[in-house]
């Protein structure tokens, strides 16, 4: 697969391919490792992060739970903030204006989703296990997680008086249209 002459000399390529659960539950990474090689064969400036092939694979899924996390941790701090009466919105504006945290990924909502969050975490967390180690953080971003989906499904059954006022009534949810439409027409 030839790059385009702009790529051979960049200093930096993002590789933005699938990377589907394989039949185990781990992240497979055919298509990143194909890109990868062909970037190698082309490019004429050097890498600037260089790791072993370990390493590259764990940084990938690693930046996707840590993000993944920044939401959890969002949601419980939106969860205890209506609790005690506190602006989450100002809080989120508080925690973002320190420079070592920044604004993304700190906005509380019902939970994370998309074809990578999801599957980087738990490949993380049966990565982890079958090497003998309790991922207890990466399980509680997943719980956090679960619990904040059924958490919007209760605050909506209550806001219309229970399951049967419910019925009949269409719900749009800003960022999941595509995934919704999708299925539905599949």
């Amino acid at each position: 697969m030839p790059l385009l002459p702009s790529a051979t000399a960049a200093e930096i390529l993002f590789i933005a391919v699938g990377t589907p659960p394989d039949q185990d539950g781990h992240a497979d990474f055919q298509y990143v490792l194909a890109v990868a090689r062909s970037i190698g064969r082309h490019m004429e400036a050097p890498r600037i992060v260089v790791m072993d092939l370990r390493s590259a694979e764990l940084t990938k899924v690693a930046a996707n739970a840590l993000l993944a996390t920044k939401i959890s941790f969002m949601n419980e701090l939106a969860n205890l903030a209506e609790r005690l009466g506190a602006d989450i919105e100002r809080v989120r504006i508080g925690i973002g204006s320190d420079p070592r945290i920044g604004f993304q990924f700190i906005w509380p909502g019902c939970g994370y989703g998309g074809s990578c969050f999801p599957k980087d975490v738990q490949a993380l967390v049966r990565t982890a296990q079958q090497a003998g180690y309790v991922p207890e953080l990466l399980q509680a971003v997943e719980a956090v997680n679960q619990f904040q989906k059924q958490r919007l499904h209760r605050l909506i059954s209550q806001h219309f008086g229970g399951g049967a006022g419910l019925a009949g009534r269409r719900f749009a949810v800003w960022g999941a249209g595509v995934q919704a439409q999708h299925r539905r027409h599949a």
